[in-house]
């Protein structure tokens, strides 16, 4: 995929860039290669075990897997991870990108008489592994951990040993998804048939239309992950307390412990990379419900597919339908940072068939606190407003920083979202579907705020400040100070044109094309500022390699803006503009570039 300016943009995954190395699958070995790159993964921690009801496990698995007699056995596996493709890049790369800790829901299942396990929901810690479980299949959650395992450096603790003990806890949304303490009892050096289901794991690999309203998803199959030279190095068997969250955003407690069963502590690697994964079922044309293994329709905007939907991960921020028809509401409060960049540099991230303008050298980027989407949330009667205390806030708040760059497509003018970052996981997936890129980052923020005597709202003189950081980086700071504010007659309106990137790789083999792989083009309408202020700003950026804002340093900074911003989206309000699997345009028509379709060459 080429640039505004001719220059091939390279990448896992967006925001593409001559490098590379700003695509947050960037941890991920290169599918577009010839596959001789693979990750060598290593793990160790806990896989608790307990009996559940049968029916109640089967009821989750999608068809075409099957269930078997240890359905009703359910697995937990929690570990901490190292994955890289080389030693080199073990010790040289930020640990975030290689190291971190993660959770498992498993289902025990079968597939044309070869058992393994059904990856319901996956738990991480890092950003990287939501956006590459999408990918994969294996629908993954941030969380937060703590454990107590086994440690070196501690003499009363340094390796698992019968009568030895091992704990572990985690939290998303500011409430606890599972609570486990191990006792171990034996060793099992050979290990179990259990355990050695954990080498063939299947999930399902979605992607919804949301250009589309009510039509077919452009990726929906159940897929299985057979890992290379999995091995188990260390094994022994307990008892374990464990308890899983009664949350209705996890529904964990459909499939909770009835019953005990044995557990294990595990160290076992394994090579993972292209070729390791293959389809198993194509459900796209499917014209009824979502079934599982039980013949009960599963439900959700997208996995984990339940009886519900509840647990869906894009149900916070679902512009697809799923949660009705009805425009979502956006609502903003932040700042409206402008300035002029070195035109030849911004060039170099804007992907064809977008075309560089006279105003593509002024950059803005929107720092804001936003609430959103809360009247699709609504159920009964919604004048009551009693259903917003049955919405967890974390589902409609979040904070966001986007960078919008103007561009044009065949004269319509518009702004490219180059890359948008924010705080919340399902943002990730959101960033996916409506392809506006999205990496998670720390906020700090000072804000008006009413409460505060000194602070209580914008004004003349007044400063609001900003700052992120991301893998442990600082990603930029921004401050604005307000000359004065803006009458109504000098506030921009209008509807406005937002241009995003949709892509979704096939991981089931090496140099496969993309599944999905085109720009996108949203139009937000009844778009409004309440209020705003203009006023003088500042930013600076941190260094790091694999955000490359350098591309976006200020030149100048221009008059800035303070701004209470509202706006709606949703079915119906988007378009694809260009797609380079087909090298056609929302007309249609073929595109050429340099003799050639871009579909002809969409390799990055």
């Amino acid at each position: 995929m080429n640039d505004a300016s001719g220059f091939n943009l390279r990448g896992e995954s967006a925001p593409f860039s001559l490098t590379g190395r700003s695509g947050m699958a960037v941890a991920q070995v290169p599918y577009q290669g010839d596959g001789a790159i693979v990750n060598q993964v290593g793990h160790r921690g806990l896989l608790v075990t307990w009996e559940t009801d049968p029916q109640a496990a089967a009821a989750l698995l999608p068809a075409p897997l099957e269930a078997d007699g240890a359905t009703g056995r359910i697995g937990l596996l929690v570990t901490e991870c190292q994955s890289a493709r080389s030693p080199e890049y073990l010790f040289g790369e930020p640990s975030e990108l290689t190291g971190w800790y993660e959770a498992a829901v498993l289902i025990p299942c079968t597939h044309d008489g070869q058992a393994g396990v059904f990856s319901l929901i996956r738990y991480s810690e890092v950003d990287h592994a939501v956006l590459t479980g999408l990918y994969r299949g294996l629908a993954t959650k941030m969380a937060t951990f703590a454990t107590t395992y086994p440690f070196a450096g501690q003499p009363g603790n340094r390796d698992m040993a019968v009568g030895n003990v091992a704990a572990a806890t985690a939290s998303r949304f500011d409430h606890e998804l599972f609570n486990a303490l191990f006792e171990c009892t034996a060793a099992a050096a050979g290990g179990t048939d259990y355990v050695a289901r954990l080498a063939r794991q299947f999930g399902v690999r979605f992607m919804p239309d949301w250009m589309t309203p009510s039509g077919a998803p452009l990726v929906d199959d159940v897929i299985v992950w057979e890992f290379a030279d999995w091995q188990l190095r260390e094994c022994w068997s307990g008892t374990c307390e464990v308890r899983v969250s009664d949350a209705i955003d996890e529904e964990l407690d459909t499939i909770g412990p009835r019953g005990e069963a044995d557990s294990y502590w595990l160290e076992f690697e394994y090579r993972d990379g292209p070729g390791m994964c293959r389809a198993l079922a194509d459900h796209r044309a499917r014209s009824g419900p979502r079934l599982s293994a039980a013949g009960s329709p599963l439900k959700g905007a997208s996995a984990p597919f339940t009886r519900t939907g509840m647990a869906s991960l894009s149900r916070s921020t679902d512009l697809g339908g799923d949660l009705g028809d009805e425009l979502s509401q956006a609502g903003h409060m932040g700042i409206y940072l402008n300035w002029r960049v070195d035109r030849d540099k911004v060039a170099q991230i804007i992907p064809w068939p977008l075309e560089v303008t006279d105003e593509s050298e002024r950059v803005w980027l929107f720092m804001n606190q936003t609430q959103s989407g809360i009247n699709r949330h609504k159920s009964g009667d919604a004048r009551s407003r009693q259903w917003l205390s049955r919405l967890r806030p974390h589902h409609v708040n979040w904070h966001e920083a986007m960078f919008r760059i103007p561009v044009s497509y065949r004269g319509e003018l518009g702004y490219l979202l180059y890359v948008q970052y924010k705080d919340r996981d399902h943002s990730i997936y959101l960033g996916i579907y409506d392809g506006f890129t999205t990496k998670l980052a720390d906020f700090r923020t000072t804000f008006p705020m009413s409460g505060h005597p000194f602070n209580r709202e914008m004004a003349p003189g007044s400063t609001a400040r900003i700052a992120l950081s991301r893998h442990s980086e600082r990603i930029m700071t921004a401050q604005f100070t307000a000359t004065r504010e803006l009458g109504e007659d000098e506030i921009e309106k209008g509807d406005i044109n937002i241009v995003g990137h949709r892509y979704f790789p096939d991981y089931t083999g090496a140099g496969k094309p993309p599944l999905v792989h085109d720009v996108i083009n949203w139009h937000m309408i009844n778009r409004s500022y309440k209020r705003a202020w203009v006023g003088e700003a500042d930013i600076t950026f941190g260094t790091s390699d694999y955000e490359e804002l350098h591309l976006l340093e200020p030149l100048e900074m221009l008059p800035s803006l303070y701004v209470y911003l509202e706006y709606q989206a949703g079915p119906g309000t988007s378009q694809v503009v260009h797609d380079y699997l087909t090298g056609r345009g929302a007309d249609g028509l073929s595109e050429v570039k340099d003799g050639q379709t871009e579909g002809q060459r969409y390799r990055l």
